[in-house]
């Protein structure tokens, strides 16, 4: 799954509000021996924990957990084969509700049943990661390898040359339409057989008008596809094609950063690791970015901040970006059919409806109105009560 799909089924679960939720996360990691047995093993507890917590099938809650626990049974028979890149994996049960989901990042195991499914630590971990394209150009070839952190894959991409060779492939009259369409200069030497003027070999790519091309071909496929799949890319080539690639391209606003050097025979374990370095960093940049629009909000007046306010904020569905503490939680009694949460409120005895973490509720609930969510490192927002908001109005 791709990280919109999955953020768009997490956006579906976190709009879930029903009694039983059933949320069971485990690891995956097939090449372990023991694994098989453990993951049976998890799968036993939650259906033990269904069957205790519901109490028995002739009560109405009982007979709720009979048709989960049932739905859990054909989910799981054949639970065995899980996709490349695939680090963890959830079940999410409900009377509504029954889906998995494939997850590009570890996950805790873990099972519980409440009245709406645990979601935070993944929208947490898919806030820290980014699904992106690794655009690889050098003397030899181009590659473009897609994932998220340091698990890539190679794609083919329609229309990009997956060499400056490959240029020779295309007609001199290819060259003039394509060269008038993007507004490269076309040199006056003398047109070989693949039209490029030149027939291939090492002096190539010292053309100048064989590289513009190069790179205007490579651009022109290469924007069709971020723009398809809805990506940022990260460029690797030497510092000179690098530099000719970002002054002629058009898409320079999707790039998040680029890694200058040859790295033709580099694995794709090793491209991914030093691809996501920069990828960390630049997420690391853009969320101290969110912190300085929270501080912009306040004198714009589209600002709120602690639990209670924020809360009727994304009641109302005026909360546009929450942003939280990642540690931070808050046990409190909810009143007003919803409305208000008091975390001061003694929640021993009470008629009213309490939340055991109120600022999961808080989560789920910005992002079932189509807000989005951004966590800080704890004490990052101290001077805003460990939780703020930016509004729409």
């Amino acid at each position: 799954m791709t990280k919109s799909e999955i953020q768009e089924k997490l956006k579906m679960l976190s709009s879930q509000s029903s009694y039983p939720c059933l949320s069971i996360t485990f690891k995956v990691n097939p090449e372990d021996p023991r694994y098989e047995y453990a993951l049976k093993r998890h799968l036993e507890t939650a259906k033990q924990q269904l069957r205790d917590q519901l109490g028995p099938e002739h009560s109405e809650q009982g007979a709720q957990g009979k048709i989960i626990l049932e739905q859990l049974e054909s989910m799981t028979e054949e639970l065995t084969n899980f996709g490349a890149g695939c680090r963890g994996y959830g079940i999410f049960i409900s009377p509504g509700v029954k889906t998995d989901i494939c997850l590009p990042f570890e996950v805790d195991n873990n099972v519980t049943i409440g009245d709406s499914f645990q979601v935070r630590d993944l929208v947490y971990n898919m806030g820290m990661l980014e699904e992106y394209l690794v655009l690889l150009v050098s003397d030899n070839k181009t590659l473009a390898l897609r994932g998220t952190d340091a698990q890539l894959s190679a794609v083919k991409i329609e229309g990009m040359p997956a060499s400056i060779e490959e240029m020779g492939t295309y007609t001199d009259d290819d060259k003039i339409r394509f060269t008038h369409m993007s507004g490269a200069h076309r040199g006056s030497g003398p047109a070989h057989q693949n039209g490029f003027g030149h027939q291939g070999g090492s002096g190539v790519m010292d053309n100048p008008d064989n590289l513009i091309n190069y790179m205007l071909r490579i651009d022109q496929a290469l924007g069709k596809y971020l723009q398809d799949e809805n990506l940022r890319f990260v460029l690797m080539a030497t510092e000179k094609k690098a530099a000719h690639f970002l002054k002629t391209s058009k898409h320079a606003s999707r790039l998040i950063g680029t890694v200058n050097g040859n790295y033709d025979h580099l694995p794709s374990g090793e491209i991914g690791k030093m691809a996501a370095q920069v990828v960390q960093e630049k997420l690391a940049e853009e969320r101290e970015a969110v912190l300085d629009r929270l501080q912009n909000a306040v004198g714009q007046n589209l600002y709120v901040a602690g639990l209670q306010s924020v809360w009727q904020a994304a009641f109302e569905g005026r909360v546009r970006t929450l942003v939280v503490e990642k540690g931070y939680q808050a046990k409190a009694v909810v009143k007003q059919d919803g409305y208000v949460v008091d975390p001061d409120a003694n929640t021993q005895g009470q008629a009213e409806p309490v939340a055991e973490d109120a600022v999961d509720d808080l989560i789920e609930m910005v992002l079932s109105k189509g807000g989005s969510v951004v966590f800080a490192e704890d004490g990052k927002l101290e001077s805003h009560q460990q939780v703020a908001a930016i509004t729409r109005y």
